[in-house]
């Protein structure tokens, strides 16, 4: 759909410190840096950036977008009642 992507893909613009690109890649080696210790150019796995963009989510969101939701499971194994559970707002 047309207009869920102008308002995703903005999310992800390479704007350094914008609040309005979240997921900017400033924005996730920055906290990829503050929890991994991590730099530029060192490779994430899949748990680790699962965790970064959980971290960007959860540092931006609620002050310029509240819609975005992102949820990890550290044992590999998915319970519904946590899914079920990011969609009830709080």
């Amino acid at each position: 759909n047309l207009e869920i992507m102008k308002i995703v893909l903005p999310l992800f613009l390479d704007d350094y410190k914008s609040y309005e690109a979240p997921f900017s890649i400033h924005n996730i080696v920055e906290v990829g840096k503050d929890i991994l210790n991590k730099g530029a150019g060192e490779w994430y796995g899949a748990h680790s950036i699962s965790q970064v963009m959980k971290n960007v989510n959860d540092k931006y969101n609620n002050q310029y977008y509240k819609s975005f939701k992102i949820l990890t499971f550290n044992e590999g194994i998915i319970y519904r009642s946590e899914v079920s559970a990011i969609f009830v707002d709080k």
